[in-house]
């Protein structure tokens, strides 16, 4: 039997890794805070929520200002005052990274607001959520959402980031107070069927266009939905997963599964990509991109893309294909339908050896690449890749 207590307990900080991230936090909000009079300082974040797991020190601050008024240039002010190495990120409002000694920070321009409506931006809200989790949980609920951040991450199906598309560190923790336990939560998305509702007050349904495979009516403001970044395959695989879980509980599905260099050279195609510079999120969603468009390239040109996958390493990118690795000389492309005159008539123009088959027009031509390393040589060479990434090479 697994023994869930037990393994709740390894994702806890200890009271000493609590008191010496509290010192150092505390150092830090003095320290922006004496140079920033415009804006208060506070705590957001599974740190400020009292929901972060063990060794896991990435800390969340917002900058409340009275006013939005230039908000995101103020605060990059008063932190270059304070921080030397500092990274500004784009996005619906600026907001900045800063790497200090073992601590990664995020500091998010805010406007100090008391009820959803007088927010601005969707981050505006943040601090809102953060009340929210911290007056509708106790200690009990706090590790139990351990679990579940624990067991999503080791699933593949945690964070909110383009590149994820999965549950959000909030979703999560409304998931958690909504069905009481982690093993509540497991039982129940076993059930969950597309378009399904969540909500703490009563239905009110979503505008179409924020609707998603899971619509999780956010309690502090109940015309959003919680779980928006959440896939329709991400969501299948959280399924799949609680299913899984249900039938053999075991600690293995709490631990993050890498993917082996051994693994990796095993598969047809090996790329290493280095990123542009930027935030993870923006760095790693480009990647992904150029990911994406190489598979489609290869599909289109025939090389057909059996399973891929990508592999993060420090500072770059593993990218890798099983395909076919080389293609018979002639390849038919496909025309329009027969019925459609013009179109046939422009087609028959640009290709020789024609043929009709099931009311379709197509054409057998010479392939410019036979082998899947010379053309995908070309395909890295297109702007749309080039622009999204600073380096990508054949391994």
């Amino acid at each position: 039997m697994l023994d869930l207590t037990k393994l709740k307990e390894g994702l806890t900080p200890s009271k000493k890794e609590e008191k010496e991230i509290e010192r150092k936090v505390s150092i830090i909000l003095k320290k922006i805070q004496k140079n920033l009079k415009e804006a208060t300082i506070i705590l957001g974040g599974s740190y400020a929520k009292g929901t972060w797991l063990k060794d896991k020190h990435d800390i969340d601050l917002f900058a409340q200002f009275k006013t939005e008024k230039n908000i995101s240039n103020t605060l990059e002010r008063g932190l270059k005052k304070t921080f030397k190495n500092l990274e500004r990120i784009h996005g619906s409002r600026d907001y900045f990274h800063i790497q200090e000694k073992n601590l990664e920070i995020e500091i998010v321009p805010v406007l100090k607001i008391k009820n959803p409506e007088e927010a601005k931006n969707i981050t505006d809200i943040s601090p809102l959520h953060v009340h929210f989790v911290r007056i509708h949980t106790n200690e009990d609920l706090r590790n139990e959402i351990r679990l579940a951040k624990q067991f999503f991450t080791a699933q593949n199906l945690y964070g909110a980031e383009t590149y994820i598309k999965g549950f959000s560190g909030y979703a999560v923790e409304l998931l958690i107070i909504y069905y009481g336990s982690f093993f509540n939560l497991i039982k129940s998305m076993r059930t969950w069927e597309t378009g399904d509702y969540l909500y703490f007050k009563k239905k009110e349904k979503l505008n179409p266009s924020k609707e998603g495979s899971l619509n999780f009516l956010d309690p502090v403001q109940e015309d959003r939905n919680a779980a928006a970044a959440l896939s329709h395959e991400k969501f299948m695989k959280a399924k799949q997963a609680a299913e899984e879980f249900y039938k053999n509980p075991r600690k293995e599905m709490f631990k993050e599964k890498g993917v082996s260099k051994k693994e990796i050279f095993n598969y047809t195609i090996i790329l290493e990509a280095i990123p542009v510079k930027g935030s993870k999120d923006v760095t790693r969603t480009k990647v992904l991109k150029v990911k994406e468009r190489i598979e489609q390239e290869l599909n289109q040109e025939g090389f057909t893309v059996k399973k891929a996958g990508w592999h993060w390493e420090e500072e770059k990118a593993y990218l890798y294909y099983e395909c076919k690795e080389k293609l018979e000389g002639l390849k038919t492309v496909e025309g329009p339908p027969i019925i459609k005159k013009e179109h046939m008539e422009e087609f028959k123009k640009k290709h020789k050896s024609i043929f009709i088959k099931k009311g379709k027009i197509y054409a057998r031509e010479k392939r410019k690449y036979k082998e899947v390393k010379l053309f995908l040589q070309r395909v890295l060479k297109e702007a749309e890749i080039k622009k999204r990434i600073k380096k990508i090479s054949l391994i």
